[in-house]
């Protein structure tokens, strides 16, 4: 009998305000930049009673992507997905050839592959979590040794993808530094080391990375994100990939960025 995961809830995760230690970031260094798993990607949790406990904030389990690291206060959003194409020499209902090739071994073990494969009934549009990778396969469904006949297990194409289809490798809860036209979904507690597990707010009061490269942020008026992970003013407009999520509560009016006080609500991004 396989071994099952067991999921470690947030209420075992003490924030700092309880845990004899300086009320913010909220947690200590040790839960938003840890090697291991501490609890389940994707993991949402909001704290609730006296703020001495950091009550009113929100905040999600997520890991740093590969080769991005983050700085306190920086915005951040979810990793982008990478596209390529299906080769059909060499592709199984099991497996596929990535076009693209460059893909880390392993790398993507427990990630997505999406495939429009033009070859299955109903324009075969799947949805399957990678088990294994090399440079240039992945690899989606392995054999059931449960069966005499011994099949591939219950996720495997229903057909061969063929040459040229669409495939594209999703990473959820892997996030990246957010750009003016990415879609913020929290902000960094700390520094996080690249390809890290960490805990990112999602809604409440933080201290957030922010400057005036586009304006003087103003009390009350929403901000924006910007390049590197930034906030700054909106002049009074929010935009479409912010919306009204980024509420300052300090005017500041420099180049330098430093972290200032923003009420956030960032869970309507997710």
């Amino acid at each position: 009998m396989g071994l099952s995961k067991i999921a470690r809830y947030t209420e075992h995760i003490s924030p700092a305000g309880l845990a004899n230690a300086k009320l913010w970031p909220w947690y200590e260094s040790k839960y938003y930049n840890s090697a291991t798993p501490i609890m389940d990607l994707g993991a949402e949790w909001d704290l609730v009673g006296d703020v001495a406990a950091g009550g009113g904030n929100s905040f999600m389990y997520v890991k740093a992507a590969s080769g991005v690291a983050f700085t306190v206060g920086q915005l951040v959003s979810f990793a982008t997905p990478t596209a390529s194409t299906v080769t059909a020499a060499g592709s199984t209902k099991g497996m596929i050839v990535w076009a693209a090739g460059g893909l880390t071994v392993n790398a993507e073990v427990g990630n997505f592959l999406y495939v429009a494969n033009s070859t299955a009934s109903g324009g075969g549009f799947t949805l399957r979590k990678i088990l294994s990778n090399t440079a240039t396969t992945i690899t989606v469904s392995n054999t059931d040794f449960n069966v005499a006949s011994k099949p591939l297990d219950p996720n495997a194409f229903e057909e061969i993808p063929t040459n040229g289809d669409v495939a594209i490798i999703i990473r959820p809860y892997q996030v990246i530094v957010n750009t003016a036209t990415t879609v913020p979904c929290g902000v960094a507690l700390g520094t996080v080391t690249a390809g890290y597990y960490t805990i990112i707010q999602t809604k409440g009061l933080a201290l957030v990375a922010s400057n005036n490269t586009g304006a003087a942020t103003a009390v009350g008026v929403p901000a924006v994100g910007i390049a590197a992970g930034i906030a700054t003013g909106g002049g009074g407009t929010a935009n479409a990939y912010c919306g009204p999520k980024l509420i300052p509560q300090i005017a500041y009016n420099s180049a330098s960025t430093v972290l200032n006080p923003f009420l956030i609500n960032l869970k309507a991004n997710l």
